[in-house]
């Protein structure tokens, strides 16, 4: 599809305005969490909830959404989604006890499920070349601009008379402007891809595989998450049973999605897509190397909030390097991801998600932070140099009219390793520190024997990552401006020809 070049970078815009907004709650309630315990007088216990709703509902409709976006028309899709954040985000701001908040943050990450794919299934179909490539880069980059943004906004604003809702109804406001940019900017699905009437469209999606796969993500994603907090801890009765289930579940899913493939039926997620080259190591490399850098983030900002005792602002400023370091290694491999092979790039950001756990480890409250923490706060963010690469051989390996899928699959795989490695490294904590509590006498610092642990867990999932890249990956080729299409082709002919989407 040709686009002017001001329509194009309007487009890439628009995607990289939705991605901001969807990581900027993050960011300003990381530092704001606080404030609403006491503003809405949520007990210990639920707090996380404030966090986890969204993240949730985000991880687990993303595959839905992003097959509805192929189906229906990813433009729609998308606008539909940020404007639903726009909606709640004001609904959110009126909350006025944990049960509307908590339940209004989960409704929201409905809209970020739904514009997340889509932005990535338009920029799969629309761009080429090093225009692609930039852009998939962009959007990395977007990321830690919003939740840096929400970090030092949230800082800021929660010591002021504005206070947590002023961070909703400036999401809100951004939500419903780059909505209402998204309809006029964003080109308009292909007229041929979409002739049928809406319901003949529904009908070929695999209905079945949506509930077993929905069903098991979120019963997996919320007995991770709940058993962290839940008042018996792993060991409260539902928390195994939910396990099991959604364990059972999304086997289910997989057979029912072989079964489909080998009928000639629609699938979900087609199995000989893991065929592809290299996309099952892609996964692989994302899944470890994303389980630590979001655990290692969230130990950070703990540390920082319940060891150190800082305030909001206090927090702030020192996660603030983090954001800032994250966009300039999204930019490095912006411009490197045409020049370097890809495994020499992945592991240069890889390296630092080996460095940051390992000095972390050793940190004590009475170092300097610019000693210790300023440097963790650098290298954590270094599997972001393997986000425009992991986004661009997954699109090329999903064929065109899957490409909001393949965004889905991506982003699926990131929540599942931030929900799994967060609560298997709490566990870990957890029992850590309460194995060394008679040993200690400060309350704070009774915590952080187990923030060590964890460290190490991030560590050895780090080194698994390397391990993926080093040896699973070493033949994956450069996608020059030049002959990326051609390889795109190919790796769908590869994968593709005969198989049911």
């Amino acid at each position: 599809m040709g686009l002017s070049a001001t329509r194009t970078w309007l487009v890439i815009g628009c995607v990289c305005g939705a991605n901001v907004l969807n990581n900027f709650l993050q960011g300003g309630l990381t530092v704001a969490l606080s404030t609403l315990q006491q503003s809405l007088d949520i007990p210990e216990q639920n707090l996380q909830w404030c966090l986890s709703a969204y993240a949730l509902t985000f991880g687990c409709f993303l595959l839905l959404s992003g097959k509805l976006a192929d189906v229906l028309g990813r433009r729609l899709i998308f606008v539909l989604g940020t404007a639903w954040i726009a909606i709640m985000s004001i609904a959110a701001a009126f909350s006025h006890d944990q049960i509307s908040f908590i339940v209004l943050n989960g409704l929201m990450g409905l809209g970020a499920a739904a514009n997340t794919p889509a932005g990535m299934g338009i920029l799969g179909s629309t761009l080429s070349g090093r225009t692609k490539t930039t852009a998939f880069a962009a959007v990395g980059g977007a990321q830690p601009i919003g939740y840096i943004s929400g970090l030092c906004l949230g800082g800021i604003l929660c010591e002021t008379y504005a206070s947590w809702p002023s961070l909703f109804w400036i999401q809100g406001a951004l939500a419903a402007i780059f909505s209402i940019m998204s309809w006029f900017f964003i080109p308009s699905d292909s007229a041929a891809d979409y002739h049928d009437t809406v319901l003949k469209r529904l009908g070929r999606i695999d209905w079945i595989g949506v509930v077993l796969s929905t069903l098991g993500f979120v019963m997996l994603t919320f007995a991770l998450t709940d058993g962290q907090s839940a008042p018996q801890g792993w060991g409260t009765p539902y928390i195994p049973v939910l396990l099991v289930l959604s364990v059972m579940l999304l086997l289910s899913f997989i057979r029912w999605e072989v079964h489909r493939e080998r009928a000639g039926a629609a699938t979900l997620i087609p199995p000989s897509l893991f065929k592809a080259p290299n996309f099952g190591m892609i996964l692989g490399l994302v899944f470890c190397a994303w389980w630590g850098f979001n655990a290692m983030t969230y130990f950070e900002t703990v540390y920082y909030q319940l060891v150190l005792q800082l305030s909001p602002i206090q927090t702030a400023l020192r996660i603030l390097p983090m954001g800032i370091a994250g966009i300039g290694i999204n930019v490095l491999a912006g411009y490197l991801i045409s020049r370097l092979r890809p495994v020499w790039l992945i592991a240069l950001g890889l390296v630092g998600s080996l460095a940051a756990p390992v000095i972390f480890a050793f940190v004590q409250p009475q170092y300097n932070y610019w000693w210790m923490m300023f440097w963790v706060m650098l290298f954590t963010v270094g599997p972001d140099a393997a986000y425009a690469v992991a986004n661009i051989h997954i699109s090329a390996a999903v064929p065109a009219q899957d490409q909001a899928l393949a965004g889905g699959i991506f982003n699926v795989t990131t929540r599942l390793a931030t929900a799994l490695g967060i609560a298997t490294s709490s566990a870990v904590a957890t029992a850590v520190s309460a194995s060394k509590v008679e040993a200690l006498t400060s309350t704070p610092n009774e915590l952080l024997p187990g923030y060590h642990a964890a460290a190490w867990v991030c560590f050895t999932t780090a080194v698994i990552a390397m391990v993926i890249d080093l040896v699973g990956l070493r033949g994956l080729p450069i996608l020059r401006p030049t002959q990326q299409e051609e390889n795109v082709a190919g790796l769908e002919l590869h994968s593709f020809e005969g198989a049911s989407s």
